[in-house]
């Protein structure tokens, strides 16, 4: 939950569908938010766990991919 801003809490929502999950390690999540790696990279080589339509996902690859380059943007002290 983001709340102004600031992230207020996180982790798996209770009885809630989503069409999507990924999860990755902490140091998987810094290869991609440095773009050491693409998320498709990441998801052949199960660094980026999946799970949900891959058709789907591959469909909006392009997005995605916008947001790791964005979330590696932030200033961050890993």
């Amino acid at each position: 939950m983001v709340e102004n801003g600031v992230a207020k809490s996180a982790g798996k929502a209770d009885n809630k569908k989503y069409d999507f999950e990924m999860w990755a390690t902490y140091d998987n999540w810094k290869i991609l938010a440095k773009g050491e790696m693409g998320p498709k990279a990441a998801m052949l080589t199960k660094k980026l766990k999946f799970k949900g339509s891959m058709i789907t996902a591959m469909k909006y690859m392009g997005p995605f991919e916008e947001s790791l380059r964005m979330m590696g943007r932030v200033p961050t002290e890993w």
